[in-house]
């Protein structure tokens, strides 16, 4: 078994993956609605929105998409998308990139349980939380 995260967007999917993809590196697929059998009239507000992307990063995949326009669309509230990393450098690195922009609930900081470990939701919305392993302490 596995389990994804998938986070959707009010049609910024594309960004907000080529961004991710950017910063994690991997595989990026995308299917915009546009390409999909009977969708019927899209309205010209969406022609550029996703039905699906998937991002696999080794043998990881974060997927998401765009709401259907016909949907209401919320910011994620209540689940994040965790990146556990080896080093507290990576853990800057990728904190700093995904806080830029968006609105960080936690700064990056040692704690009991991790030498590095931040909250932050990205210029996009989606909600990550990035920690180091413990057994890094540089």
């Amino acid at each position: 078994m596995r389990i994804s995260a998938n986070i959707s967007f009010d049609g910024r999917a594309r960004e907000a993956f080529a961004f991710y993809r950017e910063l994690l590196g991997g595989e990026l697929v995308m299917l915009p609605f546009a390409d999909l059998p009977g969708m019927g009239e899209i309205p010209a507000n969406a022609k550029d929105h996703l039905a699906h992307v998937q991002l696999r990063v080794g043998d990881q995949v974060l997927m998401g998409g765009d709401m259907h326009w016909s949907m209401p669309y919320e910011t994620p509230r209540s689940a994040w998308i965790t990146l556990e990393v080896e080093s507290v450098a990576e853990a800057k690195r990728l904190f700093a990139a995904l806080a830029e922009g968006g609105e960080v609930g936690m700064p990056m900081a040692a704690t009991s349980w991790s030498p590095a470990f931040g909250m932050t939701k990205d210029r996009f919305g989606a909600p990550w939380i990035v920690i180091a392993d413990a057994k890094d302490a540089t």
